[in-house]
């Protein structure tokens, strides 16, 4: 799975090079494919470029919504600016969701919407400081990690949602 990823990363480092070097994205899309022998495919819009292959999808730029991939059962994270959305095609792999601009009081906030929903924080592995925040939940084998860091522009960081733990 690290590797699939890392191909992943890697195809997208590619084409987000081709694209800046001023390769359109039926260039990228030409020289972007994945180990397995597919193609990435690459749009490209106004609302930002998407990289999709057969396994996820992945947005850059653009105005982003908290992904479908996410069940129900898991609240949004409304206290930040949506900045990259990860979602693969597979119901088993992680989803992630990478934010900015997050809000001081979304620590609290989140863990209290999270236990609402019914998830289990793990106070073994919850915690904030001045330099951010990790709150870890659970829901049988379902896991949600939060983890938010200070830096220029507020907090910033993600929530990765594991279907059948880490």
């Amino acid at each position: 799975m690290k590797f699939k990823c890392l191909c992943l990363v890697l195809g997208i480092t590619l084409a987000l090079s081709l694209l800046a070097a001023g390769c359109g994205p039926k260039a990228a899309q030409q020289s972007a494919g994945n180990p397995s022998g597919g193609q990435v495919q690459v749009n490209q819009g106004s609302g930002g470029v998407t990289y999709k292959n057969n396994q996820e999808t992945v947005q850059v730029g653009g105005t982003y919504q908290w992904p479908q991939a996410m069940p129900a059962d898991i609240p949004q994270f409304t206290w930040g600016k949506i900045t990259s959305v990860t979602s693969p095609s597979d119901p088993n792999a992680a989803v992630t969701v990478e934010f900015s601009n997050v809000t001081p009081d979304a620590f609290g906030k989140y863990k209290d919407a999270l236990t609402q929903a019914g998830w289990t924080i793990d106070p073994n592995s919850t915690s904030q400081s001045d330099s951010g925040f990790l709150i870890s939940a659970s829901k049988g084998v379902r896991m949600i990690i939060c983890s938010l860091n200070a830096g220029d522009q507020g907090l910033s960081g993600m929530v990765n949602y594991y279907p059948k733990g880490s």
